[in-house]
């Protein structure tokens, strides 16, 4: 069966998770949210036409759009170049097309076809690249004539520092725990409803510290710890993502890349 279309007032993000939750999941959700300031819980879980529960959504993510690779002319260079990139350039893309042509220029005109500090070098040119947060840097294919050079780069998402399942189970718990105004604002809406379950759903991605949306594959080998006003957990990232329930313990949600898909494409009224 298809699912619902999007009603008025759900955003987005409500969206993937009401999909997730209610269409390809267990539960039945009714859309309850007015977005006003202090209003009501996003969704009310309902069960033989009683309401037994509540769902309000939430997002601990970055503010970086999702770094793509690119490509830019470098009409001044005599070789194409292949640039490898940590994730902590995504910020500046402007400023490294500007900043890097002169290193490249410098390396040509020394003879040098690579270079960077994945190569263990400490030449000037190296540390340059390391200041703009390029891994490696190597002479691509060559300039058909007539041509202009490329420079072509990708971003490394192996790169940032990781450290298991725990990082994203730590991170949803201090995200709970902090006094934002969206946490602060779940917790209030949960409480207020007197309901016996109360869940969050929390979105997450590979840009935030430790890049924890990474690590959702593997499920915790520990219970969360949760404000009182929270009973239920579900943290997601793009395509993967865990629920913990009292009783059952942690558990992967299932259909997550196809409930995004469906959101993304969906239209939502205004």
């Amino acid at each position: 069966m298809a699912p619902r279309a999007p009603e008025r007032c759900e955003r987005l993000e409500e969206y993937a998770a009401y999909l997730v939750v209610d269409h390809f999941g267990d539960l039945v959700l009714l859309h309850n949210d007015d977005n006003l300031a202090g209003g009501e819980v996003d969704y009310l879980i309902v069960e033989d036409d009683d309401v037994v529960g509540a769902l309000e959504i939430g997002r601990n993510t970055s503010h970086i759009r999702r770094p793509r690779d690119m490509s830019f002319p470098a009409p001044v260079l005599d070789h194409s170049w292949d640039l490898t990139c940590s994730l902590d350039v995504a910020p500046s893309w402007n400023e490294l097309e500007k900043a890097v042509v002169p290193v490249l220029q410098r390396m040509e005109i020394g003879g040098r076809t690579a270079g960077g500090p994945w190569r263990g070098s400490s030449r000037q040119s190296d540390r340059e690249l390391a200041a703009l947060h390029v891994l490696n840097a190597e002479v691509g294919s060559t300039v058909p004539p007539g041509s202009t050079p490329t420079v072509r780069i990708k971003v490394a998402w192996g790169d940032a520092p990781l450290l298991g399942p725990r990082t994203p189970l730590t991170q949803l718990e201090q995200w709970l725990a902090k006094p934002g105004d969206d946490q602060a604002g779940v917790c209030a809406k949960l409480r207020a409803t007197g309901l016996a379950e109360r869940h969050v759903f929390v979105w997450t991605d590979m840009f935030t510290t430790d890049g924890a949306g990474r690590w959702l594959d593997e499920l915790p080998d520990r219970n969360p710890d949760l404000p009182a006003e929270v009973t239920h957990v579900w943290l997601a990232s793009a395509t993967t993502g865990w629920s913990w329930a009292p009783g059952r313990g942690w558990c992967h949600i299932p259909h997550l890349d196809a409930a995004r898909r469906i959101a993304e494409n969906a239209v939502y009224p205004r």
